[in-house]
């Protein structure tokens, strides 16, 4: 008889489980938009070094190669940033001019030209070694 059965006891209700999410959206594709004007600090920091190590080397000893290195480091790095700058700004001029409207992006605009005085700094220097070696030939 079923009136004599005890009453079934009633499953707790589970809540229904959340729709699963979308996976999320794919990182951008690397983009020359999103090459930032503060990587000149790179060239700037290993050409101060460079000179820095140049002129150590005069008044306590080290190793006046070390200096050479990070100088042509320095060059090198900052002609490639400089090629990178220039076809971003070809590539993707609205990138550059919303880097120019940025107040927090702008001040970094200068550190190309110091970049460029420190690399100036080296080249010189071999210019004139250069030009020397090339005085003496003639004479």
């Amino acid at each position: 008889d079923p009136t004599l059965l005890p009453p079934a006891a009633e499953a707790p209700v589970q809540p229904m489980a959340p729709a699963a999410a979308p996976p999320p959206d794919p990182p951008p594709a690397p983009s020359l938009a999103h090459l930032p004007i503060p990587l000149f600090a790179v060239p700037m920091g290993l050409g101060g070094l460079g000179l820095l190590w140049r002129d150590a080397a005069f008044l306590i000893g080290p190793a006046a190669w070390l200096g050479e290195v990070a100088l042509l480091a320095a060059t090198l790095v900052w002609g490639w940033l400089a090629w990178l700058h220039v076809r971003r700004a070809l590539a993707h001029p609205e990138a550059l001019g919303a880097d120019l409207s940025d107040p927090l992006r702008l001040p970094f605009f200068g550190a190309p030209t110091i970049g460029l005085m420190i690399v100036g700094g080296f080249t010189r220097e071999e210019f004139v070694v250069e030009v020397e070696v090339i005085a003496a030939k003639a004479d």
